[in-house]
């Protein structure tokens, strides 16, 4: 496990960071670590957009769920009744 780790998330994040502050901060690593954290947002951002967009979409539908578990106690009514 702890490969995997070293393989698809350390090195490569590593391997970055070394190139930005050596190739274009000329060694102020301040600044490469402020440059790596955009990318990595910006590589991230498709993922937090589908998630607030669930939770949108789950605030939405709040008050029907609401009213399904008060009307219905159990919950195998209440996942029928959810189809």
């Amino acid at each position: 496990m702890t490969y995997l780790w070293n393989v698809l998330i350390y090195k490569p994040i590593y391997n970055a960071l070394v190139f930005i502050t050596t190739d274009i901060t000329f060694g102020n690593v301040a600044l490469a670590i402020i440059i790596l954290t955009i990318l990595i947002k910006l590589i991230l951002s498709p993922l937090s957009k589908k998630s607030i967009r669930s939770q949108v979409l789950m605030k939405k539908i709040e008050p029907e769920l609401k009213q399904i578990k008060k009307d219905y106690p159990n919950k195998e009514e209440q996942a029928k009744k959810n189809f």
